[in-house]
């Protein structure tokens, strides 16, 4: 996945989103924040996507969490 364009132009995007408006939820004193990411197109990207978000942001945030309601547990 991570030499797709496309793969690695959305995570960029989503990165940057979400570095934006953390701070404002964490202002606003909310005590959670969900982000789901899903996908229909068979290629794991929503997988993908959701352990690189885990991977940036639970170094700044310790309480991230993953996880991935339809992969077999």
């Amino acid at each position: 996945m991570e030499s797709q364009v496309e793969v690695a132009s959305m995570l960029a995007d989503i990165i940057g989103f979400l570095t934006r408006w953390i701070p404002q939820f964490q202002q606003n004193n909310r005590s959670y924040l969900t982000i789901s990411i899903g996908c229909t197109g068979g290629q794991h990207r929503s997988v993908y996507l959701a352990n690189r978000l885990y991977e940036h942001f639970s170094t700044q945030h310790p309480f991230v969490q993953v996880v991935h309601k339809e992969l077999s547990q």
